[in-house]
């Protein structure tokens, strides 16, 4: 997020004066370089997604918070500014998730046909490209790797500048690719607010025709995953969201 979306915010949705939006606008540097010495840390408000940081942060500057004093500075610009700051972050969160029916609708629009899409990697880029094309709001990108070390990569990933992130797998008609996919990227993201989509195509050679499950197994697995994101969210901060289809 930049300094220059936080003012347009501030004046057009939150009703402040220009003067006052700039004010604000950079009053958020000058508490990142007092949080970056106080903490012996360089941090860059401006780039954190993270709301539960951004929570800490503000009570820090906060009238009964450690940093009080420099929060008062200004007759209480600093302080002010990091409220609206985390509300302002909070708003393009909810609207992010607000979002996901219409990206969902739009995924769902996909067509899939085997001619079109002989190989698994075709039907890659031919999504990916949809995807830029229609869901421009997010930055897309192909066999992204969340943590190097494990060397996992997701088929497509997308991130827009809220920090949503949203995973789609690509797999056969197979259950056990399902749940396999299913939980090890709920393990590597859950730290993350997303949105995971399972895309399952038909299989393309009789190898894959033998190994497939029968279409109301997928869709039982597929129920299995709703009822674990469910349980999830109960216990998390960091929300998350499923969908899946049988292509």
């Amino acid at each position: 997020m930049t300094q220059q979306n936080f003012k347009e915010w501030l004046i057009k949705i939150d009703n402040k004066k220009e003067s006052t939006a700039d004010n604000y606008s950079k009053a958020i540097n000058n508490i990142s370089k007092h949080y970056s010495k106080e903490t012996k840390q360089e941090i860059d408000i401006y780039k954190i997604e993270d709301l539960n940081k951004l929570i800490s942060i503000r009570e820090k500057y906060g009238l009964n918070g450690e940093y009080f004093e420099f929060g008062n500075n200004s007759n209480g610009t600093n302080r002010a500014s990091i409220n609206c700051f985390y509300k302002f972050i909070r708003e393009q969160k909810v609207k992010a998730i607000g979002n996901i029916n219409d990206i969902w609708n739009i995924i769902d629009e996909f067509k899939f046909t085997r001619k079109e899409y002989p190989k698994t990697k075709d039907l890659q880029i031919g999504l990916l490209k949809y995807l830029s094309k229609n869901v421009g709001e997010f930055n897309w990108q192909e066999e992204f790797s969340p943590i190097e070390e494990y060397k996992d990569k997701v088929d497509i990933f997308g991130i827009n500048e809220t920090g949503f992130k949203i995973v789609i797998e690509l797999d056969t008609n197979r259950a056990d690719q399902v749940a396999k996919k299913f939980v090890s990227r709920l393990a590597l993201f859950r730290d993350d607010e997303i949105l995971y989509i399972a895309l399952c195509y038909p299989p393309k050679s009789s190898k894959e025709l033998k190994k497939e499950s029968s279409k109301n197994q997928v869709r039982k697995y597929f129920k299995y995953c709703e009822s674990i994101i469910e349980c999830f969210n109960e216990n998390s901060k960091s929300k998350k969201y499923f969908k899946a289809k049988i292509l």
